[in-house]
């Protein structure tokens, strides 16, 4: 297949301004530029200046998946070796996805990668004086909320916003709003999602965003005020998309733990030792997690576990991700409740609800969990004697669970348990 190629994408630079920073690439010789926006900014010169070039790293994954250069140059920042190849491969594995949507080779990862920047990258100590704050992470999906239930009252963090300024937003704004009322709130505002004409160049389908990466980077601009930032990163993200043209794929590859090991040693290595990424959930099934946020409706009005949501709704009611989360809702609570904030039953959607339990069909490239999650929620759904005519519960019932109704009772067992780790050290 024939497909288009960038030859060299470039990061130059990150420039100070008055509200946060602008980030300098250059594709092809021309000039991109992408703005990052954070205060109050306490840092030294130096330590700013280092957290900057790392957000603006971040922002060269999705650049990189989207126009998947030959060469890429980092002048903005000095890297080693060993810092260099902490992106070559977290670039390689992000940009995994884009194959399967394009359905490119997987040659279309080579590139030969280079820096020769001089800037400093690793920031300054903090004063053993300073006292900080715990971040939390909080999108208003079920992980995220979970955690926050977990809390043991609102003083316990300072809930941390990554604002995309794209209709996405519109739910983003609106639990905003809602948390600065009862809770301590930081934004950190970034434009990368403004890559529509270089979609269309490339003839970009989709690609995994780096969402993790552009978190915590970010999250290290405000690092003389907060020294972790947890996220609700779950194991289910552990179990991956399988291969494409040999090369493994994992929609949920910046969540997993793996990545999350590596992204601390990272930052321990090459940037400071006084900020991390942490997770509640890194042991946690999805499913469990579920049953954590439905057991009360606390929050219920102000959650979306969907990446299309609008101003005027919340679920698109027509991405396997909001199907995942209708089956673990109705499952944990009562499905009426579900269908009503939803605004659907999305088990009348056979298409959606074969294309998560189907153990033939790969897992679709959206946050979903894994096929004995959806299997489970699917009889805990069917034990209620609800909806039993749906076509997505008739399929199931006539075409998955004769084969594995026995070992049904196990699977729940397992996915209520606190998982190991053991498998995804590294």
């Amino acid at each position: 297949m024939r497909f288009r190629r960038a030859e060299c994408l470039t990061y130059l630079g990150s420039e100070r301004r008055p509200t946060g920073f602008r980030h300098y690439y250059q594709l092809d010789r021309r000039p991109l530029s992408f703005f990052t926006s954070a205060g109050p900014l306490g840092l030294s010169e130096q330590s700013l200046r280092a957290a900057a070039a790392h957000a603006a790293l971040a922002n060269l994954m999705d650049l990189y998946s989207i126009t998947l250069p030959h060469e890429v140059v980092i002048e903005g920042i000095g890297l080693n070796r060993l810092a260099l190849d902490f992106w070559e491969r977290t670039a390689r594995n992000l940009a995994a996805e884009r194959l399967v949507e394009d359905d490119l080779p997987a040659q279309a990862l080579d590139a030969h990668w280079r820096s020769n920047g001089s800037m400093r990258g690793r920031m300054d100590p903090l004063p053993q004086s300073v006292r900080r704050r715990p971040l939390l992470a909080m999108s208003g999906g079920k992980e995220s909320l979970a955690a926050l239930k977990m809390m043991p009252d609102a003083s316990a963090c300072t809930l941390f916003f990554l604002h995309y300024p794209d209709a996405g937003w519109e739910h983003g704004g609106r639990l905003f709003r809602f948390f600065q009322r009862t809770h301590k709130c930081v934004k950190v505002r970034t434009d990368i999602t403004g890559t529509g004409p270089l979609l269309e160049e490339f003839k970009c389908t989709a690609y995994g965003m780096f969402v993790i990466g552009q978190i915590v980077f970010s999250a290290l601009l405000l690092m003389d005020r907060f020294s972790t930032i947890s996220i609700g990163n779950e194991f289910s993200a552990n179990f991956g998309n399988g291969t494409h043209d040999g090369i493994p794929v994992n929609h949920q590859y910046d969540k997993s733990f793996a990545f999350a090991q590596e992204l601390n040693a990272y930052l321990t290595q090459h940037v400071t030792e006084e900020f991390t990424h942490t997770s509640p959930f890194w042991s946690w099934h999805e499913y469990r997690i579920a049953e954590k946020f439905f057991a009360d409706d606390r929050y219920l009005k102000q959650w979306s576990s969907c990446n299309n949501s609008t101003a005027v709704r919340r679920f698109c009611g027509a991405c396997a991700k909001c199907a995942f989360v209708f089956l673990l809702g109705a499952a944990h609570t009562d499905p009426l409740k579900i269908r009503r904030l939803m605004g659907a039953n999305l088990l009348d959607d056979l298409e959606l609800i074969r294309s998560l339990a189907d153990p033939t069909i790969r897992k679709p490239l959206e946050c979903v969990g894994t096929k004995e999650e959806v299997w489970v929620a699917l009889e805990d759904i069917w034990q209620k004697q609800i909806w039993r005519d749906s076509p997505g519960l008739k399929y199931f019932a006539e075409s998955i669970r004769p084969a594995i109704a026995a070992r049904l009772p196990g699977m729940r067992k397992q996915l209520l348990q606190i998982q190991s780790l053991r498998a995804f050290t590294r």
